[in-house]
């Protein structure tokens, strides 16, 4: 870590034109216009700075040793930056080709964007190496899997039973079943929450009052709030009650309690909030000049709303839809708690599913060993989930700028 200390003088060394190669202390030459005082409180600043990382280099890790020499470095820059950037000193030993990066440091404004703008720069890319990480951890691992069970096999099988690998070797993780149970699911899902996602966001949006609005508003942050654990809860012990004792009363003996559509009710409740929001969002979106126009051209409030509104945010809800898919999809909580363990091959709402979210608890839950093939077709699941995201946000993307509405 010293030698990676001392690296960091060398860059500017190789930066700057200075006549003597002083490696520790690159800064002397462009300090010769300064005052004896302001000379010795820098010198006096930079030394300490060492010192200190000398020290903490005792006491700290090497890495966070340098991380506090780094920041004493920054921090002396930013008290000085309007001395570094003058163009008597330091700035006129830069070369030509490097000014550009150095020039906002004269300017305070400027100096505050470029620092915002390479804050928010870093962040974004940091967003989309966490991203390559994540889907890199799981196709290592689905690699892996792959040496056990034939890719075909996984993808196209409709057989799912890890517990009889050693008996039937690779037939036994078929994703079939799982990825039926957990599509029906989130279709229900779907089908449940639009309807009425549509309807509430109308409402608050054209014709509740502010007040009445505010009150929805608080209940539906309340909703998007409430833990799925206990969404669950409400799946497994109270709704799954009440449409098996509706079951008895039509008469229909083959209900099970750990159906699809009992999962798929209480999802589409847990995304409702996350729908109204964005479809509130759109609605309030369209220019005030198109609901006057239509209004003065005789069209009455629910023609605006239906022909006239409705047509402008279309592309808009089918996002929405699509992402809202995509949710319901990666459920675990709720579906771990309401739907079965028993991969059954059934397109039937009534019947007892399971879902790919559900197996992969069931998979990792305890004592595991990763060289297993059972633990690794976790992650083979895992990956189908993940393409499975990234296709549907793809076409959610696709559809909004293939269909938008000029304004």
């Amino acid at each position: 870590m010293i030698l990676l200390c001392i690296a960091v003088n060398l860059v500017f060394y190789f930066l700057i034109k200075v006549k003597t190669p002083d490696f520790l202390f690159t800064f002397r030459g462009a300090l010769k216009y300064y005052t004896p005082s302001k000379r010795f409180y820098i010198y006096t600043f930079f030394y300490i700075s060492f010192a200190i990382f000398c020290f903490s280099f005792l006491l700290l890790d090497g890495l966070l040793a340098f991380i506090v020499y780094v920041i004493l470095l920054l921090s002396f820059f930013l008290f000085y930056r309007k001395q570094i950037a003058d163009e008597r000193t330091l700035f006129s030993r830069i070369r030509p080709r490097y000014r550009k990066y150095v020039k906002y440091l004269k300017d305070p404004r400027t100096f505050s964007d470029s620092i915002l703008h390479f804050s928010v720069f870093v962040f974004a890319i940091f967003t989309v190496i966490l991203t390559a990480i994540i889907a890199f951890s799981m196709f290592k691992e689905f690699f892996k899997f792959l040496h056990f069970v034939k890719l075909k096999d996984f993808l196209l099988g409709t057989y799912w039973w890890p517990n009889e690998y050693e008996m039937i070797g690779g037939k036994a993780f078929g994703v079939v079943p799982l990825f039926v149970g957990t599509i029906m699911t989130s279709l229900i899902a779907i089908f449940f929450a639009t309807p009425v996602s549509i309807m509430v966001a109308i409402y608050t949006a054209e014709y509740a009052s502010p007040k009445i609005c505010g009150k929805i508003k608080f209940i539906l942050e309340i909703l998007a709030n409430i833990p799925t654990v206990v969404y669950g809860f409400f799946a497994a012990f109270i709704l799954s009650k009440w449409l098996y004792k509706l079951s008895d009363v039509i008469g229909y003996k083959s209900f099970s309690p750990e159906s699809a559509l009992i999962s798929g009710i209480v999802v589409g409740i847990m995304i409702m909030p996350y729908m109204i929001t964005l479809i509130d969002d759109a609605l309030r979106a369209v220019p005030a000049e198109i609901r006057h126009t239509a209004i003065s051209l005789g069209a009455l409030k629910h023609e605006v709303v239906l022909r006239v509104l409705m047509s402008i945010i279309t592309p808009s809800i089918a996002s929405v839809i699509i992402i809202a898919l995509s949710r319901a999809i990666g459920e675990t909580m709720i579906v771990v708690m309401a739907a079965g363990l028993m991969a059954n091959m059934t397109f039937s709402p009534l019947d007892s599913i399971t879902t790919a979210t559900v197996q992969i608890v069931t998979i990792l839950t305890g004592d595991i060993e990763f060289n297993n093939p059972k633990t690794l077709s976790a992650f083979g699941i895992a990956s189908v989930l993940f393409c499975m995201t990234l296709i549907f946000n793809t076409i959610s993307i696709w559809i909004s700028k293939k269909f938008e509405v000029k304004l």
